[in-house]
């Protein structure tokens, strides 16, 4: 009796088990969760069914029954690393992103070979949990994948130099591992160039390394000017002017005086220390475009100890900058150590400037000149260190990592913006109490509400609420409505009431959004009374406080518009303080964009003819960038955006379709545009999530770089020719 029960329960193992798997290849996910379940009643120690299970649960949509299903294989099978693998999908339609994270390292620490946690993890921007799990040399091995066979191995090699990045905690190996080498072309410089060393005089061995740095660069064509206290001279530093005759040391008029005599000037602090290729690869740079002004990266160093040269070096921080932005220079703490400028520049600033010591405030002052230059190109190569001594901190000598406020304070915009009346559009369809906290956080953080303008766009709304408070508002005065009784249309609805104002200044905003900055109002005017300024956009947070949107970025991550800084915490300033500093982007959210009335008309106002729901907000940006007028990303004002962090995930498929119908649309309109960002330095990766990571660029990104640098205006944003997605022009939109 005992072996019939046992031979029966064996046969319904099996049919529910073929009919689960039945189910599963035909992609009948409801009856696999329905037959893998009752397999489960019987053997409910099988991980590998909860595997089965778990997959059939997140097909079929019950994502959070899926990841309990992955969580119980993995008790069942720890060692099993698809378990890790799927599970980690799981916590990522979920939005559990670390914990995601987690499990997919867990999957590759197991199985160094999985490449497909390796690609979840660069996608998700976590190398550096690679390089923990596996080590560094696996994770080389993975990244360029270099197979057997000649055939393959130029794609194979291709592939690699835009996935291979080094994660950010790995920087000191990817210095090691890739020394900079020389530039294409002569290794003579076409002139000689003066270097300017300015130094406080305090920290000798600081200038001594950087006078070091000089003497072993591979092209003899400079000389080095020191400019210090007047007995620094006698100290044994000093004997570099007697053993070295392309140094001396001088007052600060003199160095002035020299270098207004010639023609191209490098400035630098004491305790900088340049690659022996810099000045080749400036020199190189400046032959190939033409370049006026020239800058380059750097990144930050100690000396190890009892180890001498470039090996001795410890190097952390990147500074990895990008195409020439004013504004991001004039309101940057920091600046590139390594500038090359016209020596006739120098003749206007202080004698004092240079006795202080502050080579920041110099080449601050050297960069913002270059807005009026022909050509002023970055070149993107690690050409310099700033080197700290720890045991000099120890001392009370100071760290020159981090040069004074007084020296490289970013520089606050000027508040005077004129008496602009501001009109604020904001789209509605119901949410009467979110609608309501918008507006209200307007008004109470605007320094100046009775320049305000609010128009609510009513999209057919349906709830008594809504109309309450819309009838209401609009009796006190403190908004108007206008009645839009259509199918949704994103960008009409903003032009019908653009249309109808006559005020100097417009805010798209969102229903879903809260003010946070008291006198916003005022620095959105400081930044569009601007001649050159076309836009102006927001920082936003979701309301756990996390970056929704500072500014947009293109060509990196899954080739898609995205925003930059999304999910970080509110206190990450980003690559270089990025977004948390004023500069210039491609594009800026239509959640909040500010414009001039007059300019909005001019370039044709949103696409309400190809553009209805999104990449509207692009298209904008990128005619104003086409005009020659700048995009620019205000962090001074701040809001909260009650957007879903994961609505992403859960859109149905005719939603897919009619997104990627847009997104084809914008592509047909600005092709290459979308792939290159002027404020990308190509030096971060160009798969998986933007910044997490340095690599290794091949020769011609290098070069194609410089070309896409020292264009008349690098910002402006080029339309594909011929336009053959069927473009309406910009005058007939806007009629």
């Amino acid at each position: 009796m005992v072996g019939l029960k046992s031979w029966r329960r064996k046969r319904r193992l099996q049919r529910a088990g073929t009919a689960a798997d039945a189910a599963r290849d035909r992609r009948d996910w409801s009856q696999a969760i329905v037959h893998y379940a009752r397999v489960l009643e019987e053997r409910p120690e099988s991980g590998p069914i909860w595997i089965q299970y778990g997959h059939a649960l997140k097909e079929h949509g019950l994502r959070s029954d899926a990841e309990r299903a992955y969580a119980r294989a993995i008790l069942l099978l720890p060692d099993d690393a698809d378990a890790h693998l799927q599970h980690g999908h799981a916590l990522k339609l979920l939005g559990r992103r670390e914990e995601a994270i987690a499990a997919f390292a867990a999957a590759l620490r197991i199985d160094h070979g999985n490449r497909s946690a390796f690609n979840e993890l660069v996608r998700m921007g976590a190398r550096d949990r690679i390089d923990v799990a596996i080590g560094r040399e696996e994770r080389q091995r993975l990244s360029i994948g270099v197979e057997t066979g000649a055939r393959r191995l130029l794609g194979a090699l291709d592939e690699a130099a835009r996935n291979a990045a080094y994660a950010r905690m790995s920087h000191d190996e990817f210095r090691q591992d890739f020394p900079i080498g020389p530039p294409p072309g002569p290794q003579r410089l076409d002139e000689d160039i003066l270097i300017i060393v300015v130094t406080d005089g305090q920290v000798p061995a600081q200038l001594r390394s950087t006078l070091v740095s000089l003497i072993d660069q591979v092209v003899p064509e400079w000389r080095a000017l020191v400019v210090g206290p007047a007995d620094l001279a006698a100290h044994p530093v000093g004997s570099f002017s007697f053993v070295e005759p392309r140094i001396a040391f001088v007052s600060a008029t003199e160095a002035i005086a020299a270098a207004t005599a010639c023609a191209r000037i490098i400035v630098l602090d004491a305790g900088t220390i340049v690659e022996p290729q810099a000045l080749a690869w400036l020199s190189a740079a400046a032959r190939r475009t033409g370049a006026t002004l020239l800058y380059a990266d750097h990144d930050h160093g100690r000396a190890r100890g009892g180890v001498s040269g470039w090996h001795g070096i410890e190097r952390w921080a990147p500074a990895l900058y990008w195409t020439y932005d004013p504004d991001f220079f004039a309101a940057a703490a920091a600046i590139p150590v390594l500038v090359m400028a016209p020596g006739e520049w120098i003749g206007g600033l202080a004698a004092d400037l240079f006795a202080s010591g502050c080579g920041d405030a110099i080449r601050r002052s050297l960069l913002l000149e270059g807005a009026r230059a022909a050509c002023t190109v970055h070149v993107p190569r690690l050409l310099a260190t700033r080197l700290t001594f720890p045991e000099l901190a120890l001392e009370g000598a100071g760290d020159p990592v981090r040069a004074s406020p007084s020296c490289s304070g970013a520089r606050p915009l000027p508040l005077a913006g004129g008496d602009g009346v501001i009109e604020v559009v904001i789209p509605t369809r119901d949410e009467p109490a979110m609608l309501g906290r918008c507006i209200a956080s307007l008004i109470d953080c605007a320094a100046r509400p009775e320049l305000l303008r609010i128009v609510v766009v009513d999209n057919r709304s349906a709830q008594p609420e809504t109309e309450r408070l819309l009838a209401e508002g609009q009796s006190a005065g403190r908004f108007r409505v206008h009645t839009f009784d259509e199918p949704f249309n994103w960008s009409r609805a903003n032009n019908l009431a653009a249309r109808d104002s006559t005020a100097e200044l417009l805010l798209f905003l969102n229903n879903d959004t809260e003010m946070r900055s008291f006198g916003w109002d005022e620095r959105l005017r400081a930044n569009l009374i601007r001649s050159d300024v076309g836009a102006v956009g927001a920082r936003l947070l979701y309301p756990d406080g996390a970056v929704q949107h500072a500014g947009i970025l293109f060509g990196v991550g899954n080739g898609y518009p995205l925003h930059e800084g999304l999910g970080a915490s509110a206190d990450d300033p980003g690559p270089l303080d990025r977004w948390v500093t004023r500069r210039r982007v491609s594009a800026v959210t239509g959640a909040f964009t500010g414009i001039r009335r007059a300019v909005f008309e001019a370039i044709g106002m949103f696409d309400e003819q190809a553009l209805f729901v999104g990449y509207n907000d692009v298209d904008l940006c990128f005619r104003l960038r086409e005009a020659g007028l700048s995009v620019i990303y205000e962090p001074a004002i701040e809001l909260i955006h009650f957007e879903s962090r994961t609505r992403g995930s859960a859109v149905t498929q005719a939603q897919i379709a009619w997104d990627h119908a847009e997104r084809d649309t914008l592509h047909r309109r600005w092709g290459e545009t979308l792939f290159h960002d002027p404020s990308y330095n190509p030096q971060w990766p160009a798969r998986g999530e933007p910044f997490d990571g340095l690599r290794e660029l091949p020769a011609r990104e290098v070069a194609a770089y410089l070309e896409r640098s020292a264009a008349p205006d690098p910002w402006r944003a080029q339309r594909r020719e011929p336009d053959t997605g069927g473009a309406v022009s910009a005058g007939a939109r806007s009629s």
